[in-house]
């Protein structure tokens, strides 16, 4: 670990110097760097960054964290607000005065237990593990979203309605439904599901425009991906199914599209 107490306004031609040092240490046994806020390094809302070996891209990258809260008062309630202010799914840590009580952090986590329960409290150690583990992650998303795009004309897709039923099935020939698939009362879980691929849930392609219709992906005797005859699915609706056993979700729901429960409209979102 590396702490990284050089500010920015102390040399304006920092960023790429402190870049170029710090992707030395990728593949060494420095696993994360811990940067001040005022630091070049992660930009503005991304934290970690991830710094790579351009001539090893089979290296763990480096995680380059900027705090959420630095040199504010030892104020429990203070820190916990600023941590739980942070964005689901983000890294980041709290630097602490020097000589700061350790009661200070129960403190903290005691307010984020009733608070924000969502938010976690670990050592340094884990933050690291666990920004090289959303890497990973982060990694696998990007490769079936770019698959996404590449799914055209191949062989149809048998559906099992337990997959079918959690919108886990994907075959050529779908593309991600239009937002305004979804606008009718009660589409707004439908609205901002990420799908199978993270692009959102999937329907069939037009065979003439290229264009995704408004039918499902997966129907009964689909040309793209077909449903098992005289199963509770069969009939394109989960209603009669089982409910599918629970597992870890892959993707967040889509931040690129809102639901209006008053009009009943998904679109995508503005920005």
């Amino acid at each position: 670990m590396v702490n990284w107490d050089v500010d920015r306004s102390l040399d304006p031609r920092t960023t790429q110097r402190t870049e170029a040092l710090l992707r030395r240490y990728v593949g060494s046994a420095v696993r994360g760097v811990f940067q001040l806020g005022s630091d070049p390094l992660p930009l503005q809302r991304e934290s970690p960054t991830f710094l790579h070996d351009a001539s090893d891209p089979y290296l763990p990258p480096l995680p380059v964290f900027k705090p959420s809260y630095q040199y504010g008062p030892p104020n429990a309630s203070a820190i916990a607000a600023t941590l739980s202010a942070q964005r689901a799914g983000s890294l980041s840590y709290a630097y602490l005065s020097l000589g700061y009580d350790t009661s200070l952090v129960d403190a903290v986590a005691a307010t984020l237990a009733r608070s924000a329960p969502n938010v976690k409290l670990v050592g340094y150690r884990e933050l690291i593990a666990l920004a090289q583990q959303k890497h990973t992650g982060d990694v696998m998303r990007q490769r079936l979203r770019a698959t996404a795009a590449e799914l055209r004309g191949c062989a149809r897709v048998h559906c099992a309605c337990e997959d079918y039923c959690r919108g886990a099935c994907f075959a050529c020939g779908c593309d991600a439904c239009t937002a305004a698939t979804w606008s009718f009362p009660g589409g707004a879980a439908l609205c901002t599901d990420p799908g199978p691929l993270g692009t959102g849930l999937l329907c069939a392609v037009d065979a003439i425009s290229g264009a995704p219709s408004s039918g499902a992906c997966c129907t009964p005797g689909g040309q793209h991906c077909t449903l098992p005859p005289g199963s509770c699915c069969e009939g394109g609706s989960c209603h009669t199914c089982p409910p599918p056993a629970a597992r870890p979700a892959l993707f967040q729901p889509l931040l690129t599209r809102e639901f209006d429960e008053r009009t009943h409209t998904c679109t995508e979102a503005a920005g």
